[in-house]
């Protein structure tokens, strides 16, 4: 009789043992909720006070050696205080990137494109300009990889052929390119058409919980994560999802892009709800009631987004904010962009 409780003893503690793996495990990765949020009647509105203190508008210095292109051919990167902006089709023997204060005043350029030592070609996508340190900026052209210092002197060169597997991981020779976020904690990896993100090192950070939504065969998707989105900080993620038109033929061209946030503190995906009457969906922008706010950047501490100078004289014209009014008011069609920054609580 004693030996069989201990028999039964035995059997309860392994239970719960077991239970207890078990429920460690589970709580390893963390799973992004999607199900609740991808039904657009259930969107709302999200102000941008929940998560942001101030919102500034700062107009690019103009130089006649610095005038940019639009937006959308320009890469944005954060370097400290400091704005870098370079852009992709570049000039032979010209500056490429160009080194901004945090008040739109131009600093200096970060190298030239070409061939010969402290050249680069061109870059090649998204991640092929890093901000790994404060003081050092990574340019990688498809053949090797340029350190400069902020002033735009080239620290150090190295080919391709000498990466680390952690560098071609980031900059992935011969595979298709992942999207490489620099969460300033774990830089993570987002693949299209994937549902998961990853750290570097290969381990399973978050996974997207599409439910009735998901797909065992990349054509029978009904909606995807738009990886080129992702951002992530120490509160929230910021991420946007693709509604396929044969699965949902109802919705209109703006909804079939719908910017999500899942907030950390409470577990909940919210779907931003989209108001055709405004130019563009993203959080409602209470703090000086201007234009709506998503980001093309996101660091730990500050949110940015570059808009062209006719669009930014337009939006300002739209919406009743003395700050988008006033810079509004010293940009022509020929200004730089204007960077939208806003500061995190």
């Amino acid at each position: 009789m004693k030996h069989s409780r201990h028999i039964f003893i035995t059997y309860i503690l392994f239970f719960f043992i077991f239970c207890g793996c078990q429920n460690k495990n589970a709580d390893a990765i963390n799973v992004i909720p999607l199900k609740d949020a991808l039904v657009l009647s259930n969107s709302e509105e999200i102000l941008l006070s929940k998560y942001a203190s101030d919102i500034d508008y700062i107009a690019l210095a103009a130089d006649s050696s610095v005038m940019l292109p639009g937006p959308e051919s320009l890469k944005l990167r954060a370097v400290g205080d400091d704005i870098l902006l370079c852009r992709e089709m570049m000039s032979s023997k010209s500056p490429a990137c160009f080194r901004f204060s945090s008040d739109g005043v131009f600093l200096n350029g970060i190298g030239t494109t070409g061939n010969g030592p402290g050249e680069y070609a061109r870059l090649m996508n998204d991640i092929s300009l890093s901000v790994h340190q404060k003081e050092q900026i990574d340019v990688f052209d498809g053949g090797k990889l340029i350190t400069f210092d902020l002033d735009g002197n080239c620290i150090s060169e190295k080919r391709k052929s000498e990466f680390t597997d952690e560098e071609s991981e980031i900059y992935a020779i011969g595979k298709n390119k992942p999207n490489i976020y620099s969460y300033y904690k774990i830089p993570s990896i987002t693949n299209v058409g994937s549902d998961t993100v990853r750290s570097i090192n290969g381990e399973v950070r978050y996974i997207f919980d599409f439910g009735n939504y998901s797909a065992t065969l990349p054509k029978d998707r009904k909606v995807m994560l738009r990886a080129s989105t992702y951002a992530e900080t120490d509160r929230f993620i910021l991420f946007e999802t693709l509604y396929f038109f044969k699965a949902f033929p109802n919705l209109s061209k703006r909804q079939m892009v719908c910017e999500m946030v899942y907030d950390k503190n409470t577990g909940k995906t919210t779907a931003i709800k989209t108001e055709e009457s405004l130019p563009l969906d993203g959080f409602t922008n209470d703090l000086d009631n201007g234009v709506p706010f998503w980001p093309s950047l996101t660091t730990q501490n500050k949110m940015y987004q570059l808009v062209d100078a006719i669009t930014f004289i337009d939006w300002a014209g739209q919406f009743n904010s003395p700050k988008m009014k006033a810079v509004a008011a010293q940009l022509t069609e020929e200004s730089n962009p204007v960077l939208i920054v806003v500061t995190l609580k």
